[in-house]
Protein backbone atom coordinates (compact mmCIF):
# COMPACT_ATOMS: atom_id res chain seq x y z
CA UNK A 1 0.00 0.00 0.00
CA UNK A 2 1.09 3.52 -0.87
CA UNK A 3 1.25 4.63 3.02
CA UNK A 4 3.79 1.83 3.86
CA UNK A 5 6.28 2.99 1.35
CA UNK A 6 9.06 5.01 2.58
CA UNK A 7 8.89 8.58 2.11
CA UNK A 8 6.21 10.27 0.39
CA UNK A 9 4.45 11.29 -2.96
CA UNK A 10 6.39 13.28 -5.24
CA UNK A 11 4.46 15.19 -8.11
CA UNK A 12 7.86 15.56 -10.37
CA UNK A 13 7.66 12.36 -11.61
CA UNK A 14 7.52 10.65 -15.08
CA UNK A 15 3.91 9.83 -16.01
CA UNK A 16 2.42 6.04 -16.39
CA UNK A 17 3.76 4.87 -19.21
CA UNK A 18 6.50 6.71 -20.19
CA UNK A 19 9.33 4.37 -21.40
CA UNK A 20 12.58 5.49 -19.38
CA UNK A 21 15.87 5.07 -20.77
CA UNK A 22 18.99 4.28 -18.08
CA UNK A 23 21.12 7.64 -17.81
CA UNK A 24 24.10 8.75 -15.94
CA UNK A 25 25.36 5.30 -14.55
CA UNK A 26 29.67 4.98 -15.22
CA UNK A 27 30.07 1.47 -17.26
CA UNK A 28 31.63 0.10 -14.43
CA UNK A 29 28.13 0.30 -12.31
CA UNK A 30 24.45 -0.82 -13.10
CA UNK A 31 21.31 0.88 -11.84
CA UNK A 32 19.56 -1.31 -8.92
CA UNK A 33 16.21 -2.05 -8.70
CA UNK A 34 14.62 -2.37 -5.22
CA UNK A 35 10.88 -3.75 -3.68
CA UNK A 36 10.93 -0.46 -2.18
CA UNK A 37 12.41 3.03 -2.47
CA UNK A 38 16.35 2.01 -0.55
CA UNK A 39 14.68 -1.32 0.04
CA UNK A 40 16.18 -4.35 -0.89
CA UNK A 41 17.84 -4.81 -4.15
CA UNK A 42 15.73 -7.35 -6.80
CA UNK A 43 17.15 -6.85 -9.78
CA UNK A 44 20.42 -5.01 -11.75
CA UNK A 45 20.02 -3.20 -15.08
CA UNK A 46 23.32 -2.86 -17.33
CA UNK A 47 23.49 -0.88 -20.37
CA UNK A 48 27.10 -0.74 -20.42
CA UNK A 49 27.88 -2.91 -23.94
CA UNK A 50 26.70 -1.26 -27.11
CA UNK A 51 26.05 -4.57 -28.95
CA UNK A 52 24.26 -6.36 -25.71
CA UNK A 53 21.62 -3.37 -25.50
CA UNK A 54 19.97 -3.32 -21.86
CA UNK A 55 20.60 -6.48 -19.90
CA UNK A 56 18.28 -7.09 -16.61
CA UNK A 57 19.33 -9.40 -14.00
CA UNK A 58 17.88 -11.38 -11.11
CA UNK A 59 19.31 -9.72 -7.31
CA UNK A 60 21.46 -11.04 -5.27
CA UNK A 61 21.75 -14.34 -7.63
CA UNK A 62 22.91 -12.45 -11.06
CA UNK A 63 20.70 -14.22 -12.80
CA UNK A 64 19.99 -13.83 -16.67
CA UNK A 65 16.43 -12.63 -16.77
CA UNK A 66 16.10 -10.73 -20.04
CA UNK A 67 17.90 -8.16 -22.63
CA UNK A 68 16.69 -5.63 -25.07
CA UNK A 69 18.02 -4.52 -27.84
CA UNK A 70 16.63 -0.64 -27.84
CA UNK A 71 15.83 0.78 -23.88
CA UNK A 72 12.93 1.97 -25.79
CA UNK A 73 9.91 0.59 -23.97
CA UNK A 74 12.17 -1.98 -21.89
CA UNK A 75 11.61 0.38 -18.53
CA UNK A 76 8.57 1.80 -18.28
CA UNK A 77 6.93 4.33 -15.30
CA UNK A 78 3.93 3.58 -13.54
CA UNK A 79 3.61 6.55 -12.61
CA UNK A 80 4.44 6.67 -8.77
CA UNK A 81 7.01 8.46 -7.74
CA UNK A 82 8.39 9.02 -3.87
CA UNK A 83 10.69 11.26 -2.20
CA UNK A 84 12.36 10.55 0.57
CA UNK A 85 13.61 13.97 2.32
CA UNK A 86 15.93 12.74 4.87
CA UNK A 87 18.68 10.83 2.57
CA UNK A 88 21.13 12.67 0.46
CA UNK A 89 20.96 13.08 -3.44
CA UNK A 90 20.82 10.93 -5.43
CA UNK A 91 18.66 8.88 -3.06
CA UNK A 92 15.84 11.49 -2.41
CA UNK A 93 13.63 10.52 -5.73
CA UNK A 94 12.68 6.90 -6.86
CA UNK A 95 10.63 5.83 -9.56
CA UNK A 96 8.43 2.89 -9.64
CA UNK A 97 8.98 1.33 -12.95
CA UNK A 98 8.27 -2.22 -15.00
CA UNK A 99 10.72 -4.08 -16.46
CA UNK A 100 11.00 -7.69 -17.26
CA UNK A 101 7.91 -8.83 -16.03
CA UNK A 102 8.42 -7.24 -13.24
CA UNK A 103 7.90 -4.11 -10.92
CA UNK A 104 10.08 -1.84 -8.58
CA UNK A 105 11.60 1.10 -7.90
CA UNK A 106 15.25 2.62 -8.89
CA UNK A 107 16.81 6.08 -8.50
CA UNK A 108 14.78 8.72 -10.44
CA UNK A 109 18.09 10.40 -11.07
CA UNK A 110 19.26 7.38 -13.22
CA UNK A 111 15.90 7.50 -15.47
CA UNK A 112 14.60 9.64 -18.08
CA UNK A 113 12.89 9.66 -21.38
CA UNK A 114 15.20 10.49 -24.56
CA UNK A 115 14.00 12.37 -27.74
CA UNK A 116 15.51 13.25 -31.07
CA UNK A 117 18.80 12.13 -32.40
CA UNK A 118 21.28 14.47 -34.93
CA UNK A 119 25.02 15.06 -35.76
CA UNK A 120 27.00 16.85 -33.55
CA UNK A 121 30.14 16.32 -35.05
CA UNK A 122 30.56 19.70 -37.23
CA UNK A 123 29.73 21.78 -33.92
CA UNK A 124 31.96 19.74 -31.91
CA UNK A 125 34.74 20.79 -34.40
CA UNK A 126 33.84 23.99 -34.30
CA UNK A 127 33.61 24.46 -30.66
CA UNK A 128 37.47 22.99 -30.32
CA UNK A 129 39.14 24.44 -33.79
CA UNK A 130 40.12 21.14 -35.02
CA UNK A 131 39.37 17.64 -35.43
CA UNK A 132 39.57 16.35 -31.77
CA UNK A 133 42.09 13.64 -30.88
CA UNK A 134 42.83 12.15 -27.71
CA UNK A 135 45.16 8.80 -26.35
CA UNK A 136 42.04 6.69 -25.64
CA UNK A 137 38.55 6.80 -26.10
CA UNK A 138 37.41 7.50 -22.49
CA UNK A 139 39.67 10.55 -22.59
CA UNK A 140 37.99 11.68 -25.76
CA UNK A 141 34.70 11.07 -24.48
CA UNK A 142 35.09 13.36 -21.54
CA UNK A 143 36.96 16.08 -23.64
CA UNK A 144 33.73 16.21 -26.37
CA UNK A 145 31.13 15.73 -23.40
CA UNK A 146 33.01 18.98 -21.46
CA UNK A 147 32.80 20.83 -24.56
CA UNK A 148 28.72 20.98 -24.13
CA UNK A 149 28.61 20.69 -20.52
CA UNK A 150 27.19 23.44 -18.75
CA UNK A 151 29.39 25.60 -15.92
CA UNK A 152 26.53 26.97 -14.10
CA UNK A 153 25.04 24.21 -13.05
CA UNK A 154 27.85 22.19 -13.17
CA UNK A 155 27.05 19.57 -15.20
CA UNK A 156 27.90 15.74 -14.68
CA UNK A 157 29.31 13.92 -17.34
CA UNK A 158 29.73 9.87 -17.62
CA UNK A 159 31.25 7.60 -19.88
CA UNK A 160 28.13 5.03 -19.84
CA UNK A 161 29.14 2.22 -22.24
CA UNK A 162 32.47 0.61 -22.20
CA UNK A 163 34.92 1.79 -25.00
CA UNK A 164 34.82 -0.74 -28.04
CA UNK A 165 37.24 -0.47 -30.94
CA UNK A 166 35.96 -3.13 -33.64
CA UNK A 167 36.78 -2.98 -37.23
CA UNK A 168 39.52 -0.25 -37.12
CA UNK A 169 36.23 1.94 -35.77
CA UNK A 170 35.98 2.66 -31.63
CA UNK A 171 33.10 3.51 -29.69
CA UNK A 172 31.91 5.05 -26.59
CA UNK A 173 28.90 6.60 -25.09
CA UNK A 174 28.69 9.77 -23.03
CA UNK A 175 25.22 11.35 -21.04
CA UNK A 176 25.92 14.93 -19.96
CA UNK A 177 22.87 15.69 -17.30
CA UNK A 178 22.35 18.34 -15.31
CA UNK A 179 22.63 21.48 -18.14
CA UNK A 180 19.96 23.69 -16.20
CA UNK A 181 16.97 23.39 -18.30
CA UNK A 182 13.67 23.22 -17.40
CA UNK A 183 12.64 20.85 -20.01
CA UNK A 184 15.94 19.29 -21.19
CA UNK A 185 18.20 17.40 -18.62
CA UNK A 186 20.91 16.54 -20.79
CA UNK A 187 22.51 14.70 -23.88
CA UNK A 188 24.13 11.65 -24.78
CA UNK A 189 26.79 11.56 -26.67
CA UNK A 190 27.29 8.32 -29.36
CA UNK A 191 31.10 8.99 -30.40
CA UNK A 192 33.00 7.19 -33.09
CA UNK A 193 36.88 7.62 -33.75
CA UNK A 194 39.73 5.78 -35.74
CA UNK A 195 42.76 4.53 -34.04
CA UNK A 196 45.55 5.30 -35.43
CA UNK A 197 47.08 2.06 -35.10
CA UNK A 198 47.58 -0.41 -38.14
CA UNK A 199 46.51 -2.61 -35.74
CA UNK A 200 43.23 -2.06 -34.34
CA UNK A 201 43.32 -4.98 -32.29
CA UNK A 202 46.52 -4.48 -30.18
CA UNK A 203 46.80 -3.68 -26.43
CA UNK A 204 46.83 0.35 -27.18
CA UNK A 205 45.61 1.14 -30.82
CA UNK A 206 44.95 5.03 -29.75
CA UNK A 207 45.37 7.98 -30.48
CA UNK A 208 42.00 8.35 -31.49
CA UNK A 209 40.68 11.11 -33.40
CA UNK A 210 37.04 12.07 -34.08
CA UNK A 211 34.88 10.70 -36.52
CA UNK A 212 31.63 11.62 -35.81
CA UNK A 213 29.83 12.20 -33.20
CA UNK A 214 25.66 12.08 -32.44
CA UNK A 215 23.53 13.67 -29.99
CA UNK A 216 20.46 12.42 -28.68
CA UNK A 217 18.79 15.02 -26.31
CA UNK A 218 17.60 13.55 -22.48
CA UNK A 219 14.78 15.14 -21.41
CA UNK A 220 13.13 16.06 -17.61
CA UNK A 221 11.59 12.74 -16.45
CA UNK A 222 7.93 14.75 -15.45
CA UNK A 223 8.36 16.44 -18.67
CA UNK A 224 8.22 14.07 -20.94
CA UNK A 225 8.36 13.86 -24.67
CA UNK A 226 6.66 14.99 -27.84
CA UNK A 227 5.29 12.67 -30.38
CA UNK A 228 8.20 14.42 -32.54
CA UNK A 229 10.75 13.74 -30.00
CA UNK A 230 11.42 16.89 -28.54
CA UNK A 231 11.24 17.65 -24.58
CA UNK A 232 7.87 18.98 -23.43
Amino acid sequence: MEESLPGEPFEYGPAEGTSLAVVGVPYEEVLTVHDVPLGETIATLDASNPYEGLVVREAPSDDFLASFDSETGAVVATGRTRRLPDTEWPDTVWNEVRVAAMTGWARAAHLAPTGLTDDLTAQLMDVLGERPEASTLIELGNILGETIASEEPTSRVHIVTRPIVFEALGEVTVDVLNIGDDSLLGYRLHIFAIPAAEDWMSENPGPFTLRAATRTIICQSHRGVTADGLCV
